[in-house]
């Protein structure tokens, strides 16, 4: 399953430029790095431009990093944000985390 980030009380872009850690050494857009690297506490969203839309994919684990990372011709971006941020939006999310 698919977790994005939509809160309730601002824009994705608005929540993700207040909770979003800068991930440009960790990440570059159409490079595949390991998810070992993923910083503990913290997890990589995927900004994807569908071209009349943006969303914000949580990528939760290896399976899903691998997902985002498949070349589909969108525009992709990650970025980091950290745990406990992303269940105030996505409480679902708990529910994928391995402990």
């Amino acid at each position: 399953m698919n977790l994005y980030i939509n809160p309730p009380d601002m824009s994705k872009e608005e929540w993700l430029m207040k909770n979003a850690i800068d991930a440009s050494p960790l990440f570059e857009a159409g490079i595949k790095r390991c998810w070992a690297t993923v910083p503990e506490g913290t997890l990589p969203v995927c900004i994807i431009d569908s071209g009349t839309f943006i969303d914000a994919g949580i990528v939760y684990d290896e399976e899903k990093y691998d997902a985002f990372n498949l070349d589909d011709g969108r525009a992709k971006l990650f970025i980091l944000v950290p745990i406990d941020k992303l269940l105030e939006v996505q409480p679902e999310l708990k529910n994928y985390l391995k402990s």
